[in-house]
């Protein structure tokens, strides 16, 4: 696990971005009643702290449908594909990495983050996307079906740090 402290200015960015996104979404009739409070907020604050773990730019662009998954795009010289997605996936209560069994848009690496208030983030761990299909699966709100591994099932981010070369700044 990482524990991450984000400076308030970052905090707030991440605020200002959920603000935007919300009225986007109303504007745009793509609001989806029910989601978790802030989550648009809670979810950038993870991929933030991310971001600020390796060195990697945040996207804090606008996007109507969504980012489809892609929250950072790791280019490594030698390997096939060259780029390697990751997609953050942060909650309140992080007992579990949850993808839907249907996943529009699987990429090949999640993070678990842990929000720990206005500039606090635990990064728990991480998990292959080709090893999902093979975790139990559980529905959770609004009836979708998804595949669930403990939090403390996770990888340590030692190997995801080897297999991307990303280091810790």
């Amino acid at each position: 696990m990482i524990e991450v402290v984000l400076p308030p200015e970052v905090s707030a960015r991440c605020r200002q971005y959920a603000t935007e996104c919300m009225a986007m979404h109303k504007a745009s009739g793509t609001y989806r009643e029910g989601l978790a409070k802030d989550g648009d907020f809670i979810g950038k604050v993870g991929e933030a702290a991310f971001g600020q773990t390796y060195g990697l730019e945040v996207d804090y662009s606008m996007r109507p449908a969504g980012d489809k998954g892609i929250d950072f795009t790791v280019i490594v010289a030698d390997t096939f594909p060259r780029e390697h997605v990751i997609d953050v996936k942060t909650a309140v209560n992080a007992n579990h990495l949850m993808r839907p069994v249907v996943c529009k848009y699987p990429q090949p690496y999640y993070v678990q983050a842990k929000y720990r208030g206005e500039c606090r983030v635990a990064l728990l761990g991480w998990y292959p996307e080709w090893a999902m299909p093979l975790q139990p699966v559980k529905t959770f709100k609004f009836g979708i079906a998804n595949h669930v591994v403990k939090s403390e099932e996770l990888m340590e981010f030692e190997m995801l740090e080897q297999h991307l070369g990303l280091r810790r700044t």
